[in-house]
């Protein structure tokens, strides 16, 4: 590496924010849902990837198997945060309600 690409690199490095484990979250963010915006009994879909084959997170109710480690299922808003818990929870990609275009 030349000695400008050097110095871009460690310009980079320290210019980057340390994150901390706390800072991430499993759920996958995506517009127009914020989390608090719905109600506790409110059922939510996602797409769940899980690191321990056929694991199914306790109060979520599997829908359709999409390989061994992802699948879609439903569960209560409230339980959100319990199934983040999960440690064989890898990501939890909540699906959007979209509106109707006639």
């Amino acid at each position: 590496m030349s000695d400008s690409g050097k110095k871009g690199h460690e310009t980079a490095k320290q210019g980057a924010k340390a994150l901390s484990l706390g800072d991430l979250r499993k759920a996958e963010p995506h517009p127009g849902l914020v989390r608090g915006s719905f109600k506790p009994d409110e059922t939510l879909e996602a797409i769940f990837k899980v690191r321990s084959k056929e694991h199914v997170p306790a109060k979520v109710n599997p829908r359709a198997s999409i390989d061994s480690t992802m699948f879609t299922g439903t569960f209560l808003a409230r339980d959100l945060d319990a199934i983040e818990a999960d440690p064989l929870v890898e990501s939890i990609a909540v699906s959007k309600t979209l509106r109707v275009v006639d």
